[in-house]
């Protein structure tokens, strides 16, 4: 702890100074002030636990000062050290808040007493501080939590039942209470928040909305409860145009701070079982804006209707993917698209229903084929712009045409057989230290693995477990004829995990034993070389 002396007296500061056990009371700095404006620049710069200050100075007193630390809310504990033992002064001094009033002159032991309640007192109001604070922060939480279960329904009932789920978690609610959701979202993160992950965002949300909508209503809650935003619930009473000015100032931050377009969907007033419902409403407003970002929108009584959609003939796509024409197909869901947005039609929903129509066609005509479409489909771009997809209509259209180069792509280099035998041998090539079988040839080229069977039978006259197998053989005659390798380690290099499995295979395929087929073959070449040298 640090204590400020403040006195004008230069020789009684050093003697008040000297006679504090510095050391016993375990304090770490002793300031000296002269005057009142010196000890507020200390006090502005350092942080000061307890005072000692004088009453009387020129420019200025020591109540003056302690009404002065009062206003600033400085948490700092004042004594009064003077000379003059006026009524008056003392009850000014108590009024301000000061600890103790001591008389000059003061013997050590009464200074060191004093300050060692004082000391004391200070660490009692630190603890309280401090507990004060973590419960404030816990109960935040808290209350996050308890809005958020009940605006994702996860708990739900009468008001008398949500009363009673808050009643545990010591909080405290009015039945007649009215409440406004309004769920902010963002459709993708920006370049400035790329580098954060969804929590860090989501933090960076609820913060913003602390600090915008705090004064707006009686009662603020900040949940994130989307993936891909947050809800502030305003609760109790709020102006209408406060609301929609701090809307506005919360998407202009991000715009101006991270360069990103949230937009934001406003809900009505309701109580607070009705909360689940008004949100599931707002998220689906969200889903369904796909063509504008950055704005405030009002929820649509439109949300409640079913709406009815044109429906999309993709035959005429699949059979320009046949072919090979990628690009006209795409124009032709371009096209679309382009005609709902014109007659605003085009909504979440539709590229729901578009993008569910889409892969069906996609995984039939896959399928004539003997491709297996979930394979073909399972790389990380693929992966990454199917969960996208549904954003915004951009995101659509690159999911579409990512969809239909690839699967055109496909359908051609499976067209020539060679191509898909070259890929399948390459693969195997490269694996024979594995376990590996049809299945797993089969995944590599995205094709079914009783077709991939059957063309290798027609291409290379064995089925294709066989050819693996032979592959086995082949390696292992290499390593044991061309290699000092041990034959426990040959087996394990060309994917089998016993040696007995590796023997037997190898005598079946050789009519030897591995170490008679090294025996011989060893020896055969030697006495070539002998015969050439």
């Amino acid at each position: 702890m640090n204590v400020l002396i403040v006195d004008d007296d230069v020789l009684a500061v050093q003697g008040i100074s000297s006679a504090i056990w510095t050391e016993k009371l375990g304090l770490e700095h002793i300031f000296c002030a002269y005057r009142v404006q010196e000890a507020k620049e200390i006090l502005k710069k350092e942080k000061i636990d307890i005072a000692l200050c004088d009453i009387e100075m020129p420019k200025g007193n020591g109540l003056e000062l302690m009404a002065w630390i009062r206003q600033e809310r400085y948490p700092v504990t004042m004594m009064i050290l003077t000379s003059h033992a006026d009524f008056q002064y003392a009850t000014s001094a108590i009024k301000l808040g000061s600890f103790d009033y001591l008389l000059k002159p003061v013997t050590d032991e009464e200074l060191n007493g004093a300050l060692e309640r004082a000391i004391q007192k200070r660490k009692e109001t630190q603890y309280i501080e401090k507990e004060s604070k973590n419960w404030k922060k816990n109960y935040k939480v808290m209350l996050e939590r308890f809005f958020s279960e009940v605006m994702l329904g996860i708990i739900e009932g009468n008001w008398k039942m949500l009363n009673e789920y808050a009643k545990q978690r010591t909080i405290s609610l009015e039945e007649n209470m009215r409440y406004l959701p309004i769920l902010f979202c963002m459709k993708k993160w920006s370049d400035s928040l790329k580098e954060c992950d969804r929590g860090s965002v989501q933090f960076i949300m609820k913060n913003i909305g602390y600090e915008l909508f705090q004064k707006t209503a009686d009662r603020v809650v900040c949940a994130d409860i989307h993936e891909r935003g947050i809800a502030v619930l305003l609760c109790g009473t709020w102006s209408e145009e406060e609301v929609q000015k701090s809307c506005r100032q919360y998407l202009d931050t991000f715009r101006e701070s991270f360069h990103c377009d949230i937009s934001g969907y406003c809900g009505e007033s309701v109580k607070l079982e009705e909360l689940a419902e008004e949100i599931s409403d707002l998220r689906r407003e969200e889903r369904n804006n796909v063509s504008v970002e950055g704005q405030i929108w009002k929820k649509s009584m439109q949300s409640e209707k079913k709406r009815e959609y044109d429906s999309f003939d993709y035959n005429e796509v699949i059979q320009l993917i046949r072919e090979q024409q990628e690009k006209q197909a795409f124009y032709r869901i371009h096209s679309y698209l382009k005609m709902e947005r014109e007659e605003k039609k085009l909504d979440g929903a539709l590229l729901e229903k578009m993008q569910n129509d889409l892969l069906q066609a996609i995984y039939v005509l896959l399928k004539e084929v003997n491709v297996q479409a979930h394979l073909l489909f399972e790389d990380k771009e693929s992966i990454d712009l199917t969960s996208s997809a549904l954003l915004t209509t951009e995101d659509f259209e690159k999911w579409c045409l990512h969809i239909i180069k690839k699967t055109g792509d496909f359908i051609l280099f499976i067209k020539n057989d060679s191509s898909v035998i070259g890929q399948a041998e390459s693969y195997i090539r490269h694996n024979l230290d594995k376990i590996i079988g049809c299945e797993d040839v089969a995944r590599e080229v995205c094709m079914n693995a009783n077709y991939l069977s059957r063309l290798f039978k027609k291409e290379k006259g064995v089925p294709l477990q066989k050819y693996i197998n032979q592959e086995r053989i082949e390696k292992a005659k290499y390593l044991l004829t061309a290699t000092d390798t041990s034959i426990s380690i040959i087996a394990q290099m060309t994917g089998y995990s016993y040696f007995s499995h590796f023997s037997t295979a190898f005598k079946k395929a050789t009519n030897m034993s591995p170490i008679n087929y090294r025996k011989q073959y060893c020896r055969k070449e030697e006495k070539m070389y002998e015969e050439n040298v």
